[in-house]
């Protein structure tokens, strides 16, 4: 069960006999829950602050949790967490969230100073702010591929393109994303070489592969060049 902090007061500065709340994972089960004075840590010579109005922590539940709880807020917006920036006038950098992959490579993200989302495996630094990739793009450099023998023939690409044409559906998301707007598009599931992130439920794919979709294009049109071509 979720155990609660509400409506803390402030703690500017917190020094000794100001005390953290604390979860001992290694203690018995009636003596998980202690106090730790804030004395018994070194202090930094920043002031902090800490607030808080409603938190929620899950340490029983066997998975980490940190939960910022839903409140009624009026016309406002709902609950949500800042990460500020380093303010430094020579280096400053941007705030950063930070994630483990499954396999524990720890990867950043954060919105460069054009407002793009980036992500990375560095961290995003005055100097490596641009670093990384844009989220919803594909790297496109030979250093970032592994190269392999051969491409599909014209023939088959040719059909596939053509395949991809009659895969063209007008439609809107049932999620409601871009409010509603209509497209008119491919629908994966009729043109599977135009679809990825394929798993066992999405044989033919969750999204659309733009890579594959553009190489098929680029070949078909210089094939088309290179026709007109002989006949002329």
């Amino acid at each position: 069960m979720a155990r609660y902090i509400e409506n803390l007061n402030t703690c500017s500065d917190p020094t000794s006999g100001d005390y953290m709340w604390v979860v001992d994972a290694s203690a018995g089960s009636t003596d998980k829950d202690r106090k730790v004075d804030v004395g018994l840590f070194a202090q930094k010579a920043l002031a902090t602050t800490f607030t808080s109005t409603l938190l929620a922590l899950s340490p029983a539940s066997g998975r980490g949790q940190i939960i910022v709880e839903e409140a009624d807020n009026g016309a406002g917006t709902g609950a949500y967490i800042i990460a500020k920036r380093n303010n430094n006038v020579s280096t400053g950098a941007a705030g950063v969230f930070a994630m483990h992959t499954r396999t524990g490579a720890l990867y950043r993200l954060w919105t460069d100073n054009s407002g793009t989302l980036r992500l990375w495996v560095g961290d995003p630094i005055s100097t490596a702010d641009l670093s990384g990739t844009v989220v919803g793009t594909q790297t496109s450099s030979l250093d970032s591929k592994d190269v392999l023998e051969g491409v599909t023939s014209i023939d088959d690409v040719l059909a596939a393109v053509q395949r991809g044409a009659e895969a063209v559906r007008r439609f809107t998301y049932k999620s409601g994303a871009f409010n509603g707007e209509q497209f008119e598009g491919v629908v994966v599931d009729y043109a599977p070489r135009y679809g990825m992130d394929k798993d066992a439920e999405h044989e033919a794919g969750k999204s659309l592969n733009l890579i594959n979709a553009v190489g098929d294009l680029l070949r078909a049109v210089a094939w088309l060049v290179e026709r007109e071509q002989v006949r002329a």
